[in-house]
């Protein structure tokens, strides 16, 4: 009888866990290299609450280059990838990103399209930003991500990535 119990409470929570809704919050582990405010070198966003696409409107409307502080381990979910995929033949300007940890301070600005690549690329390699820069680091294969996607959106690892 006791075991039946323990049984029905382990289900019962297990049935309750799977059934919650999508959560805001958008915990994640982040490296850092530095034990100071990030705002001090410009990074405002709240990567804790806040999504990719609302990272890119940030950057359309920020200046030439925006500092990232540490690398965000895991920001970028599943749901976020096809909203990237539809922009990144966007040519709106923005402003390219750049990890506090490059010595190099880029000129000009960036693409939404080329910051939508940068956040897949980071979403693969499991941290955000992926390289030192967007721009002078990284040279974004279009093709090559939609040919990721097409087999990734119908991939077992897809499934098994939820999951982490």
């Amino acid at each position: 009888m006791m075991r039946m119990k323990f049984a029905f409470i382990v289900l019962s929570l297990a049935l309750f866990a799977g059934c919650s809704g999508p959560s805001v919050n958008r915990s994640h582990k982040v490296s850092e290299d530095w034990n100071s405010d990030p705002r001090i070198f410009g990074d405002t966003f709240d990567w804790q609450k806040r999504s990719p696409i609302e990272f890119l409107e940030v950057l359309k409307q920020a200046g030439d280059v925006y500092y990232v502080v540490g690398l965000h381990h895991d920001w970028i979910r599943d749901s976020d990838i096809e909203p990237l995929i539809n922009r990144l033949d966007s040519q709106v300007p923005c402003a390219c990103v750049v990890s506090t940890a490059c010595s190099k301070t880029p000129s000009g600005r960036s693409t939404e399209g080329r910051e939508a690549a940068f956040l897949l690329e980071g979403y693969r390699r499991h941290r955000y930003p992926p390289d030192l820069s967007s721009v002078d680091y990284f040279e974004p294969d279009k093709e090559e991500l939609r040919r990721w996607f097409g087999v990734w959106k119908t991939s077992e690892l897809r499934r098994k990535d939820a999951l982490r």
